[in-house]
């Protein structure tokens, strides 16, 4: 568990440094500490949920939902603006999905604190008594929250996908290819895409 705790610290760190350079080395650099800084907080709930501890915050329970839809964009982002400088001026058009979701749990967040507690009883078939509620649970409306994992697998896969042309593109423009024996700078971002596809592995295995 405490490995668990300083790999968190750890990536929180790093997600602050790097979005200090990014104030000396471009905006870019923000984008990468937004992803770290997003992959670190859906890792924290996760551990948060399977230890328990969850409980001591119930409130927070999912909190990390919409934050999934933050990875994608701004890993995409770094990579193409890396590759492509000026060719991001739509960039946070890439941002609706997650503003979205952050809107529509929103409602969810707001509950009763023993209607999530009971959520989350249920969601991991605790052997636990559930508490007693005085309001009405969230409805979720347009029916979503149970595709909620199905989507965002969809999403992750939609930008590997643009994250895959963007970096190939760059390759065929230098007349390189993927693997090859030259130190080009855009392994550094091709090995970054491989991280991204592992990132996708662990999240599916997780969540």
């Amino acid at each position: 568990m405490i490995f668990v705790i300083l790999g968190i610290l750890q990536a929180l760190i790093l997600s602050v440094l790097i979005l200090i350079r990014s104030r000396k080395y471009g905006p870019r650099f923000a984008f990468l500490s937004l992803f770290i800084f997003s992959l670190t907080i859906i890792l924290t709930e996760v551990f948060l949920n399977y230890s328990g501890f969850i409980v001591e915050a119930i409130h927070f329970y999912k909190f990390s939902l919409p934050i999934q839809f933050l990875l994608a964009p701004s890993i995409y982002l770094f990579i193409k603006l890396s590759l492509h400088s000026g060719k991001g001026r739509s960039k946070w058009i890439h941002y609706i999905p997650f503003l979205f979701f952050l809107g529509y749990f929103g409602f969810y967040f707001f509950q009763e604190e023993a209607i999530i507690f009971n959520n989350y009883v249920s969601d991991y078939k605790l052997n636990i008594e559930k508490l007693p509620v005085t309001a009405n649970p969230f409805q979720d409306p347009i029916g979503i929250l149970k595709y909620i994992h199905i989507l965002v697998f969809v999403h992750l896969i939609v930008y590997a996908g643009l994250l895959f042309n963007s970096i190939n593109r760059k390759y065929s423009e230098l007349g390189n290819k993927w693997f090859n024996n030259n130190r080009s700078y855009i392994n550094h971002y091709r090995d970054l895409f491989f991280f991204y596809l592992i990132a996708i592995i662990i999240l599916l295995v997780l969540i």
